[in-house]
């Protein structure tokens, strides 16, 4: 799992051995976001990162979806 392909040069990605919640939650994977907060690496593919995720899963997808316990 990456916080940011581009900003980890497609490597060194996080193992999800415990689940994607409590990876995503990790104090690693928090602290990469952060690191990557200020990233400009995703102008040279913006496809991937922007545009992509909004054609093939527009957020009126996730919010219809989206389950709050």
């Amino acid at each position: 799992m990456y916080p940011c392909l581009t900003g980890m040069n497609w490597q060194n990605g996080f193992a999800i051995k415990n689940g994607v919640k409590k990876t995503y939650q990790s104090n690693e994977f928090q602290e990469k976001q952060r690191q990557l907060k200020n990233c400009q690496l995703c102008r040279k593919n913006m496809y991937i990162c922007y545009f992509e995720p909004r054609i093939t899963f527009p957020l009126p997808n996730l919010i219809k979806y989206l389950r709050i316990p």
